[in-house]
């Protein structure tokens, strides 16, 4: 077994973060630009056979290290997401 790696992936309105294993996709979270300096996490996905392993932290955490490169603020709207950002201060 290989260890996760992301991958990401520019769409139309915004991005996505792929979660690699064994090349197969373990989860994957997207987000949208809602302005030009904000984004919306809009999904965070795990694939059942990988959950309880960090996964949705990594690729929540994959976006995050985006936004700060960017400077966007981040306005989601996954709960899992903002539970993460509420846990670590960004939010409230």
């Amino acid at each position: 077994m290989t260890g996760p790696k992301t991958v990401f992936e520019k769409t139309d309105d915004g991005g996505r973060f792929s979660l690699q294993i064994d090349g197969k996709e373990a989860g994957y979270v997207s987000f949208v630009m809602v302005s030009d300096d904000t984004i919306d996490i809009d999904h965070t996905v795990v694939r059942r056979e990988y959950e309880g392993n960090g996964y949705g932290r990594i690729l929540v955490d994959s976006v995050i290290g985006m936004a700060d490169a960017n400077g966007w603020k981040i306005a989601p709207n996954c709960s899992y997401a903002k539970h993460v950002l509420e846990k670590i201060g960004r939010i409230r």
